[in-house]
């Protein structure tokens, strides 16, 4: 059966800032998706008298790519007694099953950009002698690279937990911390002004830098279902119900150039 919970909207309040939210969201009705990867920019705007031609700025020829939608899927068993207990049932779905859910799709979508022929990749100027500085400044270039080859700005930077805190306590010579003290704790981490996507989907040796929103999107089928039964297994004889959820998505990254990771040398 399903439950009728708006379970989507409230599992995304839960959390301010995931990697699904980072990129941009499309719908569509099949299992498969032929997208266009664009290519470098050519050309560029210019001054033009009255009358003249106007310069042209285009992609080169887009190379099409088929992605097959995956469905992500998982489930949890609460005893049949709560099932009437709609608040109850809410906050069981919402904050675990989704909770759940959700780390599952965020390990998808940043292995398959991570896996994406074209982004771009710096495996040199980060290693075990950098300190939070040099980080803080490799990340600004990644920036920067990111617009220059892609034409957009930099809109995320997705680290995992350790870097973030070695970022987060980097002192200057006088012993402040560089983003302030914490009684000064931002609301969204923030590094050069573009917001930090703190999570343990990618590994401490690994940041991403990326235009997200303008040269990715998550394409999904549906949205997530969320469905209850008791005949699962001895459900009915032990007084439970199995709630699961699942989603079919898949990434579509547009421009590769937008996006630019960074390892860590060995």
């Amino acid at each position: 059966i399903g439950l009728g919970i708006p379970a989507e909207p409230l599992f995304r309040s839960s959390i301010p800032l995931v990697v699904r939210d980072l990129f941009g969201a499309e719908q569509i009705s099949g299992s498969t998706l032929v997208y266009l990867v664009e290519g470098a920019i050519e050309g560029a705007p210019a001054a033009t008298a009255e009358g003249n031609k106007k310069p042209q700025v285009h992609f080169a020829d887009p190379t099409p790519k088929t992605v097959s939608l995956s469905k992500i899927a998982c489930h949890i068993k609460e005893s049949d007694e709560y099932i009437d207990d709609f608040p109850f049932l809410a906050s069981a779905v919402n904050g675990r099953l989704l909770y759940h859910l959700g780390l599952v799709e965020q390990n998808t979508l940043v292995t398959s950009l991570l896996g994406t022929s074209g982004i771009q990749s710096d495996t040199t100027s980060w290693d075990g002698s950098s300190t939070a500085t040099d980080i803080a400044e490799l990340i600004l270039k990644a920036a920067m690279d990111v617009q220059e080859s892609s034409g957009f700005p930099a809109d995320a930077i997705v680290m995992n937990p350790a870097i973030w805190y070695a970022l987060r306590v980097a002192k200057n010579g006088d012993d402040d911390y560089y983003g302030g003290g914490f009684f000064g704790a931002q609301n969204i981490p923030n590094l050069w002004g573009i917001p930090v996507c703190v999570t343990p989907a990618v590994t401490d040796e690994q940041i991403i830098v990326g235009a997200f929103k303008t040269c990715g999107s998550v394409v999904s089928k549906g949205g997530v279902s969320v469905e209850a039964t008791n005949t699962d297994q001895d459900d009915f004889v032990k007084n439970l119900m199995t709630i699961r959820a699942e989603e079919r998505l898949a990434l579509a990254v547009r421009r590769p150039a937008g996006f630019k990771k960074l390892v860590k040398a060995s």
